[in-house]
């Protein structure tokens, strides 16, 4: 037998944590003149070591970083996390279930969240980190915070970096800023400070977007297409093999039309480029601006005369009859509306 030399050992190897230099926070602790106890409270700028504050100042709001991975949850980690003083982490869950330390020192699988987390004593939790190349590109800064805001708007802007960058989000740049956001509490407004993550772009990288980006564009304004503009002749002399789709995650039977275009991927850009104004057509096509995937295929069943068919196994005979019957219908309701324009019956 010839040896095997392994270079790796399963469920070790494939642990990755980030190198912290330091933490950064959104607040500080006060000290009550009533009673004479620590309290903590929000500033509005970020709380920074030393290092940091010689580059930013003494209390920045704004921080240009970049993102350490193209995985958004080793950017980010969110969970629901209960700390107690005797054992540290004691309870951390995903909102569906949650593993918990058990008198005997044992994990136990538990359903989360739970009346803890009704209690305000187990809340959802999300750490941020990121490098601050200005500083150093040694390690990792992180900042944790509970606000549901701040974690939408991190989720939000990793969410955009990774369109615009065709998915990837590492070592892209971006600005983390600290802004003020209204909200209402108990009945009443008030001003809060969460955080927000936004893209840097520079004018020179604009150019690119059409072809590296995967952003979601609005619908076209409606307006007549020739076939001929819409899917090229080629795309049906082409092989009948199934088209090759790569989707969003988030995508399903309520997910609308709109949101599909630009994320439309083939090796042939002919045939991808047919899918984009395919839908495109939809979209432009008077009550098809609202549609839905499921609209969609129920058309296409129409269309086929097949029950159930799947975007991704449909062939380019089966795009061109779906555009042909969609062209028509539209031909058809053209004329009915100049017929009642003109007074004539259909």
């Amino acid at each position: 037998m010839k040896r095997t030399y392994f270079t790796e050992v399963k469920g070790l190897s494939d642990q990755i944590v980030l190198v912290r230099k330091g933490k950064i926070h959104l607040g500080m602790k006060a000290i009550s003149e009533k009673t004479g106890k620590e309290y903590p409270t929000a500033t509005r700028y970020f709380v920074c070591p030393e290092e940091v504050k010689k580059v930013y100042g003494e209390k920045p709001t704004q921080l240009e970083i970049l993102l350490p991975s193209d995985n958004p949850r080793i950017c980010f980690p969110q969970a629901y996390k209960y700390y107690r003083k005797s054992v540290g982490l004691w309870c951390m869950g995903n909102g569906e279930r949650a593993q918990r330390i058990n008198d005997d020192g044992k994990l136990e699988e538990v359903v989360c969240p739970c009346d803890y987390e009704k209690q305000g004593e187990c809340k959802h939790i999300g750490n941020f980190m990121f490098f601050l190349p200005r500083v150093t590109l040694e390690g990792v800064y992180q900042i944790d915070t509970g606000s549901i805001h701040s974690i939408i708007n991190i989720n939000s802007g990793m969410k955009m970096i990774c369109d615009l960058y065709g998915g990837r989000m590492i070592l892209r740049p971006a600005l983390l800023s600290i802004v003020e956001k209204e909200v209402t509490v108990d009945k009443f407004k008030k001003v809060v400070f969460v955080m927000k993550l936004t893209p840097v772009v520079n004018a020179d990288f604009v150019p690119t977007l059409s072809e590296n980006s995967r952003l979601i564009l609005p619908p076209p304004i409606q307006q007549k297409y020739e076939e001929q503009d819409l899917i090229p002749q080629s795309v049906y002399e082409g092989d009948n093999s199934p088209i090759e789709v790569e989707w969003i995650p988030e995508a399903g039977p309520e997910t609308r039309l709109a949101d599909l275009l630009g994320f439309f991927h083939h090796q042939d850009k002919e045939l991808s480029r047919a899918w984009e104004k395919t839908i495109q057509f939809f979209l432009a096509w008077g009550s098809w601006a609202d549609a839905t995937v499921a609209d969609f295929l129920a058309f296409a069943e129409t269309a086929l005369g097949r029950a159930n068919p799947a975007l991704a196994d449909l062939t380019i005979e089966d795009l061109r009859k779906i555009f042909s019957k969609a062209k028509k219908m539209q031909k058809d309701q053209t004329k009915l509306s100049e017929g009642e324009k003109n007074g004539k019956n259909p």
